[in-house]
């Protein structure tokens, strides 16, 4: 990795890190929960607070990382607006960035 890149990668966290600190917003925890529950085999199994409020945490993160995207896309194209479009084209690489 060169030096440029290093900087634009650090100017870009900083960024993203701004960006996380002015929304407010999560997911309701009882959402969270019921999505995981939905992959357990055993239904005895328990989900901590924890567990909820990290899967929260990354929930909101590739939330935001797709608006970004998104928005980023439909600026590039001169569009005053974000549309479903946008969303549908990014989603290949974003879950290929996030597996």
């Amino acid at each position: 990795m060169n030096e440029g890149s290093r900087g634009s990668a650090a100017s870009s966290t900083t960024s993203q890190n701004h960006i996380l600190s002015k929304i407010n917003s999560n997911f309701r925890p009882a959402l969270i929960q019921e999505c995981l529950k939905l992959n357990l085999t055993n239904s005895k199994t328990k989900i901590s607070n924890d567990a909820v409020d990290l899967m929260n945490k990354i929930a909101k993160i590739l939330t935001i990382e797709a608006l970004m995207r998104a928005t980023s896309l439909a600026k590039s194209e001169g569009k005053p607006y974000v549309h479903l479009d946008h969303v549908e084209l990014i989603l290949p690489q974003l879950m290929l960035d996030f597996p």
